[in-house]
């Protein structure tokens, strides 16, 4: 199962890293001991919400009750040797990743600050406080937890960051949204989850809360925006097939997507069905394929090629494509 695991892996960084643009300069430094993001310092208990790039994380940010550009939150703090760190809660991933590590490598980065005088530091003690008695390691992830029970333990990005300010005294950095009628693009994608998807909050949630404040958001400058147009482009069009009634397929449809499903599908975390496996897979390797032609068309075309063509002829090649992702 080990080298099943491991080819496993091996076939998820040929099939994402095969349709990724490089990743650009890195914005984040340490001087004097302090960490600097895009020119800013920064400090105990800034939240960090990113997007990184591909199609599930684009679902995220455009199609959640609130939707934004970003579609993850985290935390940032000094670890108690003063490393700066980042610390999160995603599905089948670490909970703890060095600032440097994290910082910078996603599609777009914002760092937003709770406006109350004192937060950093009042946030950087409980923070201390909350690591030395919790495993952050060992939490569970579960995609929706209650919302009307946020003093529970957190379970994802969203109900983590919620718990650490309301542990500190602090305002709550987003309301979780009331549940909603269910809409064909709700009912479709809580087959393949077990929960309402469309109760998920996106992290564009912290940045319409007037407690806190833009610090600074950054855009990779090696990620094209007439790419991000058609990956924009893209969503949508799924989003439009699924509300016009058509249903996604259970199954990965190739045999790399089937073996990451198989391998990676049944785990500890409530979201990671061999389902929600294929799906993700599907996405990436449908958008995959609208990009390379999207692409060509980038080079031939030359900066004539503008993001709103680039939106235009995404959608038209998503739906040439999309055969065999629907049922």
């Amino acid at each position: 199962m080990d080298r099943l695991r491991q080819l496993a892996l091996v076939l998820t960084l040929t099939l994402v890293c095969g349709c990724t643009p490089i990743f650009g300069p890195k914005p984040f430094a340490v001087r004097d001991g302090k960490a600097v993001f895009a020119g800013h310092e920064l400090r105990d208990g800034d939240v960090v919400v990113s997007r990184m790039y591909g199609p599930v994380p684009m679902l995220f940010s455009r199609h959640s009750p609130t939707p934004g550009q970003f579609s993850h939150a985290a935390v940032f703090g000094y670890a108690p040797d003063g490393t700066a760190t980042i610390y999160h809660l995603r599905d089948g991933g670490w909970r703890t990743l060095k600032a440097k590590r994290y910082l910078g490598v996603h599609e777009v980065t914002g760092i937003y600050r709770h406006r109350q005088q004192g937060a950093p530091e009042r946030m950087g003690k409980y923070l201390q406080q909350w690591l030395a008695k919790n495993d952050i390691d060992q939490i569970p992830f579960v995609l929706m937890p209650d919302p009307d029970h946020f003093d529970e333990p957190p379970y994802n990005c969203n109900t983590f960051i919620n718990a650490l300010y309301l542990g500190a005294g602090l305002d709550r950095p987003f309301e979780q949204p009331p549940p909603r009628p269910p809409t064909l693009w709700g009912k479709e994608i809580s087959r393949f989850v077990a929960n309402d998807w469309t109760r998920l909050t996106s992290a564009g949630a912290v940045c319409q809360n007037p407690a806190f404040q833009e610090v600074v958001t950054w855009r990779n400058p090696r990620v094209d925006p007439r790419v991000t147009a058609g990956l924009e482009a893209f969503t949508d069009t799924i989003r439009h097939e699924i509300e016009s009634g058509r249903h996604l397929r259970p199954r990965a449809r190739r045999l790399s997507a089937r073996l990451m499903a198989s391998c990676f599908g049944r785990d500890d975390t409530e979201y990671a069905t061999p389902e929600a496996m294929a799906m993700h897979f599907n996405l990436s390797d449908t958008w995959s394929r609208v990009l390379r032609r999207l692409g060509r068309v980038m080079y031939r075309e030359g900066d004539a090629f503008t993001t709103e063509d680039a939106y235009e002829l995404a959608g038209k090649l998503t739906l040439v494509h999309l055969e065999g992702f629907f049922e």
